[in-house]
């Protein structure tokens, strides 16, 4: 959090932060054709909020996402956040929901 002219404003570097990670390890996020996370949480959405950013600036992303998560609770905002610029793919964090 900051403090801008008009009040306090806020951030993400969750995306960001893992960008760079990727990027230590001599990858983009771009590279990759698929991505999997485990869990649907904070996190996962803010660097799907980055993924969608990186579409809208014309960089590639990864082609297909997967989202295995326990909880159905954030799938609304996921689907959301990335529309059409990746495959999104969410799943039950269960042995019949890994069989696809």
């Amino acid at each position: 959090m900051y403090r801008g002219q008009n009040g306090w404003l806020g951030g993400s570097t969750d995306g960001p932060g893992f960008a760079r990670a990727i990027q230590r390890l001599g990858k983009t996020l771009g590279s990759f054709e698929r991505v999997v996370f485990l869990g649907s949480g904070g996190v996962v959405l803010s660097i799907l909020e980055h993924l969608a950013d990186m579409a809208s600036e014309s960089e590639r992303v990864p082609s297909k996402i997967t989202i295995l998560r326990r909880s159905k609770i954030h799938d609304e905002k996921m689907v959301g956040v990335l529309e059409a610029a990746s495959k999104l793919e969410i799943l039950d964090l269960f042995p019949q929901g890994l069989s696809s």
